[in-house]
């Protein structure tokens, strides 16, 4: 059996092209180029065996991610497993929008930033990257209630580079200091939409980090009553919200200077919020 035959049991299995491509680079080792050029390549059999079970895998619902334990956020390579969300494109936008916050602060050549309910750390890790690219120096919490989550932010911290301080905290129980920026991607689904999800969702990501109460409001309530604590004064907190959560949102945080932001669909996608100075 060569590549091009592999390719088409995949697609033949009603999954992408592009998932085609990635999985065929993993389990070959080559490149997106290599594999386009050697589509007549006979596959060894324990190649063969390697495709059929991920291929299995793929079948039962389990992304693509979590069987490659990798994900990719804006350029950046993560480890992922389980244990936390798999950085989606949605939240992108988030990092966006609060590196605009920043840069719009000239004077600003020190920050502290934290990622709340950071998951695998792709939010902050991200981040920091950026701020430091654009000649700021980053001092940055990662902060989650899970310590398997945590886990994996020490991991990915290790692996782009990034010092920061690690916390094992229930949204600002464990946190000490005040903050110049916080990112946050709350769980933000409501309870009893979860089972209605599709089955990547509901049952290979963690539902700690999906679940955001009766009304899906449930983190942002917690924090607002919080954040004035957490935050300096002219200081900014970027949320992701979900795209029909607008008014709730803008209602929770009626006494703050908020900015609602679209994604590349043009749903509404991110919370900006600016302490009165």
């Amino acid at each position: 059996m060569n590549i091009r035959e592999l390719k088409k049991l995949w697609l033949d299995s009603g999954f992408s092209q592009e998932e085609a491509e990635i999985v065929l680079c993993e389990i070959l080792g080559v490149s997106r180029a290599e594999l386009y050029w050697g589509n007549d390549v006979p596959v060894s059999i324990g190649q063969l065996a390697k495709f059929a079970k991920v291929l299995k895998k793929r079948k039962r619902g389990q992304p693509i991610e979590t069987i490659f334990c990798k994900s990719w956020f804006l350029g950046k390579e993560f480890y992922v497993n389980k244990h936390v969300l798999k950085p989606r494109q949605d939240s992108e936008c988030v990092v966006v929008r609060a590196l605009e916050a920043c840069c719009k602060n000239r004077q600003m050549g020190r920050a502290r930033v934290l990622d709340l309910c950071c998951g695998s750390g792709n939010l902050g890790l991200v981040l920091a990257q950026e701020l430091e690219r654009h000649g700021v120096m980053v001092d940055l919490t990662l902060s989650d209630i899970s310590k398997k989550a945590l886990y994996v932010a020490k991991k990915n911290a290790k692996k782009l580079g990034v010092d920061c301080k690690i916390i094992k905290s229930d949204l600002f129980k464990k946190v000490e200091w005040q903050f110049d920026l916080i990112v946050c991607n709350p769980p933000y689904i409501r309870s009893d939409e979860i089972d209605g999800l599709d089955v990547e969702v509901k049952k290979h990501d963690p539902r700690l980090a999906l679940d955001g109460g009766k009304n899906g409001l449930e983190f942002y309530v917690r924090i607002e009553k919080q954040l004035d604590k957490f935050l300096k004064s002219g200081g900014q907190a970027v949320f992701e919200i979900g795209f029909d959560q607008r008014e709730a949102v803008e209602k929770i945080f009626r006494h703050w200077n908020v900015e609602i932001c679209k994604d590349l669909c043009e749903n509404d996608r991110v919370l900006r919020v600016k302490r009165w100075e």
